[in-house]
């Protein structure tokens, strides 16, 4: 007899009100002529499963601005601030849509599926909400998988897994089917995971050609671990992400390396956290390796993926915003006779990149329907501080985006708060409203001043 088939609908409806500043993002007087705006998303998802069967589905529609000012920075960045595009095509976004079946040593999927591993700094779901900020991408491939747990007995299971992988990328940090990219990956990971610890090593060896010809070859080396401790009745968590990548690109070429560049990157996540309900003490630490020598054979700045959080002002705003404004000035032909190879990774949807950066945060939760928190990022870049075309035109000496001689490494402060209410109890359907304001103090390196982001964000779930 066959086992009846059981399953379950999900339903996210989000709407995100912003209010950003409007600053000037080179020297020219240029600004980011953006805001205040609102963004939508509808994601809609369903699982069904009988014995050994199952099959998961999810969609995200309406995703993307509906109102408010678009901004005036490159359209290469995949925000979509330049267009008001959620009822669109571009709106649409297919995020899962697999088979999977449990065989006897195997567990077996197929299809299109997103993809995260560890804190989410190089493979990164889009799923989790960061205490500040938000997340709005996912990385998401076609993909075959094939996972066992090789020390099971019977109903006792040792808690290692292993599996393997063959993804065709949809879209991610580094490639989009959608724009001509074609990018294929080979992975295979260790997981050791139980309820309260869990330590894991993950490989990836990708190959990609990009709409323009480019090619990139690179292996990524990852390591994970994730452990919670109670001394004294107190909650104490410990994790960390390592990952190192090396290989080979012509997307980018200099001077001494005209077919191509090696590449050697390094980045580590640390967080911290401490506490018992109804309050949380969390110190987070984030380095990512930069390149200090941008005329010599090798690539060496990482960049986390643009879904993991260090605050919402500095990287995500500022830092990403100065990167755009730095696209139309080497791209002019009226201001540099020929583009650079590669000048399309300026576009890094704000992810923290080539920077040391300190994060504490405190939350409280005095009624179990508010949560209050409050935090700061404190940032330190990991090369010179410049802007590639000032930079250049100014002989190689490092130049910030308003024309100036930078020195020293410290990027800035930002200091957040807000507060978070949801509904409480067993109800099928819950709401919640989310209050967040950044305040990014970029340093005298990158021109002082302040830098406000006020986000309002509204969710109803199933």
């Amino acid at each position: 007899m066959n086992p009846p088939l059981e399953g379950d609908i999900s339903v996210e409806a989000r709407a995100i009100g912003t209010s950003p500043d409007d600053w000037a993002v080179d020297a020219e007087g240029d600004e980011v002529g953006w805001g205040p705006v609102l963004d939508t998303r509808l994601r809609l998802g369903g699982e069904v499963h009988g014995g050994s069967l199952r099959a998961h589905g999810q969609i995200d529609l309406l995703t993307g601005q509906i109102a408010g000012a678009t901004w005036s920075l490159s359209p290469m960045d995949e925000r979509g601030r330049d267009v008001r595009d959620a009822v669109s095509l571009t709106g649409i976004a297919p995020r899962e849509a697999l088979v999977g079946a449990r065989l006897p040593w195997f567990d077996l999927e197929v299809g299109l599926t997103t993809a995260g591993w560890g804190l989410g700094m190089v493979a990164n779901d889009g799923a989790t909400d960061p205490l500040f900020g938000r997340s709005d991408f996912g990385d998401r491939a076609i993909r075959a998988r094939l996972a066992t747990a090789p020390f099971a007995r019977g109903e006792e299971r040792f808690p290692l897994f292993v599996l393997v992988a063959a993804d065709r990328v949809v879209a991610d940090d580094l490639a989009s089917m959608w724009d001509g990219d074609v990018a294929w990956q080979g992975i295979a990971a260790a997981l050791y995971r139980e309820e309260d610890r869990g330590a894991g090593v993950y490989g990836v060896i990708r190959d990609q050609v990009s709409a323009e010809g480019d090619h990139t070859a690179a292996k990524v080396v990852d390591g994970y671990a994730d452990w919670t401790v109670h001394p004294a009745g107190l909650d104490l968590r410990l994790a960390f992400e390592a990952a190192a990548l090396f290989g080979r690109t012509d997307a980018a070429t200099s001077y001494v390396a005209p077919d191509g560049l090696t590449i050697r990157q390094q980045g580590l996540a640390v967080r911290t956290e401490l506490g018992h309900d109804p309050w949380r003490l969390h110190l987070r630490a984030a380095l990512a390796s930069g390149d200090g020598s941008p005329d010599d054979d090798r690539v060496s700045d990482f960049r986390f993926d643009r879904d993991y959080d260090v605050g919402f002002v500095l990287f995500d705003e500022v830092l990403g915003d100065i990167a755009l404004g730095t696209i139309p000035l080497v791209s002019d032909p009226d201001l540099a006779q020929h583009p650079p190879d590669g000048v399309e990774v300026l576009a890094d949807e704000g992810a923290f990149r080539s920077a040391f950066a300190l994060q504490p945060i405190g939350t409280l939760d005095p009624l179990p329907w508010l949560q209050l928190r409050g935090g700061a990022v404190f940032a330190w870049s990991t090369q010179p501080i410049e802007q590639l075309y000032y930079t250049f035109r100014n002989g190689g000496v490092p130049t910030n985006q308003l024309g100036e001689p930078t020195d020293g490494r410290y990027l800035g402060t930002e200091i957040d708060w807000g507060f978070s209410m949801a509904t409480v109890g067993d109800a099928r359907w819950r709401g919640q409203l989310d209050l967040q304001a950044g305040h990014a103090l970029p340093s005298a390196a990158l021109g002082g001043g302040r830098v406000d982001h006020v986000l309002l964000l509204a969710r109803v779930t199933r």
